[in-house]
């Protein structure tokens, strides 16, 4: 059996499952959403890629280079609801109770963590879960990307992509 990493863009893939799945609460009151699509993608990718590790990269503190190139950067998606921004705390209490490796970096975003993880990855495998396209750039003969999609319910989807060189197509 190969060895085969599963690596997760924390930061988008809780952002879809908040987004995506009507609210749902636990017995406190506080929305859990997000919570429960994570984690069920996180279980179901497990089970059905045959997963020897986990790994999810979160964004770090801080503003990334790019806020300092461009001042806007993100300016728009930096009001995040309560409700989701709690959440995170919660998945990553999760995580840590799961022994699942939590990678943040102060100053650096998801997408460049996971970047560096798989530009040094050892693993023969990785299956990448994300919604961010500019993931896509990653991907290549042992790294494959999927994502969520909503219909009708959050539902798992891993899309392997093929390449031809330079133009990435799903391999539906």
């Amino acid at each position: 059996m190969s060895e085969k990493l599963l690596l997760i863009d924390g930061q988008s893939i809780l952002s879809k499952a908040f987004y995506s799945l009507p609210n749902r609460m636990d017995s406190e009151g506080k929305s859990i959403n997000g919570v429960y699509g994570f984690m069920h993608i996180l279980f179901k990718t497990v089970s059905e890629e045959k997963i020897n590790q986990v790994a999810v990269a979160f964004d770090g503190q801080g503003q990334s280079f790019r806020h300092k190139m461009f001042q806007e950067y993100k300016s728009l998606g930096e009001d995040l609801p309560i409700e989701l921004l709690e959440q995170f705390e919660v998945v990553k209490k999760l995580l840590t109770l799961l022994n699942i490796e939590i990678i943040e970096k102060d100053n650096a975003e998801s997408i460049d963590v996971i970047g560096s993880v798989i530009g040094n990855s050892s693993y023969e495998k990785i299956v990448l879960l994300t919604s961010d396209k500019l993931m896509l750039q990653l991907v290549d003969k042992n790294v494959k990307a999927g994502g969520g999609n909503h219909n009708g319910g959050y539902k798992y989807v891993v899309c392997p992509y093929i390449t031809d060189g330079t133009n990435y197509h799903l391999g539906y």
